[in-house]
């Protein structure tokens, strides 16, 4: 009997250590996969060039966008001049994409206030489906609108609620002391 009472409490305190430990960094960005075809359609411009400055902003949770200033090589969608700027949310959890060296852009919005996000890209890039593009200031091939048409921006996938793992948790634990209970009643006289 001392013995089931003790493997009970044992029990109950495993279980509660579940809800008492810290949860995991959650992360408000969950893209929709795109091919690299349904990332052109959706974004303003597409290029291929170099990242050569990045001015990270003041303080991590200011809400302020790193930007990028990039050497545009290869024109994929729309026009461009040969350097750009290029912003992006600081962080992964705003969909923050952390860009470096030779990159592909699927970026949005007007050429002086691009912006791009990890839902931007594609989940594979087809370097095939980009087509040879323009050099920067010409109009490249995939920007005739009547070429492409556009698709909606890409949607979010459903998240578990906050509670869910604690109340699971708790649940558990309830569980584990109601069937205690029972044990230690059918087993006395």
């Amino acid at each position: 009997m001392r013995a089931l009472l003790r493997l009970l409490v044992i029990a109950v305190l495993a279980v509660s250590g579940v809800a008492a430990a810290p949860a995991p960094v959650a992360c408000a960005c969950s893209c929709v996969g795109y091919t690299t075809t349904e990332a052109v359609d959706a974004a303003s411009v597409v290029f291929g060039g170099e990242v050569i400055s990045t001015a990270e902003p003041s303080s991590l949770g200011s809400g302020d966008p790193v930007l990028y200033q990039i050497r545009v090589n290869r024109v994929y969608k729309g026009q461009l001049p040969e350097q750009v700027v290029v912003s992006s949310p600081a962080g992964e959890p705003s969909c923050g994409i952390r860009l470096a060296g030779k990159v592909t852009v699927f970026a949005s919005g007007a050429v002086d206030a691009l912006e791009t996000s990890l839902c931007a890209a594609p989940m594979r890039l087809d370097v095939k489906a980009l087509g040879a593009g323009a050099r920067p200031g010409a109009v490249a091939p995939s920007a005739d609108p009547s070429q492409r048409t556009p698709t909606q921006p890409p949607a979010r996938i459903a998240e578990a609620p906050n509670w869910l793992l604690p109340g699971l948790a708790i649940l558990a634990v309830l569980l584990a002391a109601a069937a205690g209970t029972l044990l230690v009643r059918r087993r006395r006289p």
